[in-house]
């Protein structure tokens, strides 16, 4: 965490800066965003990953990266990103519509 906040404010104490986060700053700049105070406007979630595979872990960061970017929220870790993956498989994976739908739920 501490590297992205190093990111997002532009204030480097040993984390390396990349073209989107520089990108972002710019963007939050031109918004009236105060770079000083901006990590007051973010929320962060933690998830325990302890007794998870690494992974586990990137698969669980490729789910929640690409329910961020479908919903238009998230413009970071392109590495992520699942090329060919359209909103309604997205969603139905997301959603768990697959619970509901008998039609393509076999045993």
């Amino acid at each position: 965490m501490r590297s992205h906040a190093q990111k997002i404010t532009g204030r480097f104490a040993g984390a390396a800066d990349t073209k989107a986060f520089a990108q972002f700053r710019s963007e939050a700049t031109e918004h009236g965003y105060d770079l000083d105070t901006i990590l007051d406007k973010i929320l962060v979630f933690t998830i325990p990953c302890d007794n998870m595979t690494r992974t586990e872990i990137e698969a669980w960061e490729t789910v929640i990266y690409n329910a961020l970017r479908s919903r238009g929220q998230c413009q970071f870790n392109s590495a992520k990103r699942i090329e060919g993956l359209d909103l309604e498989t997205l969603n139905y994976v997301l959603n768990q519509e697959y619970l509901l739908d008998t039609a393509r739920y076999y045993i």
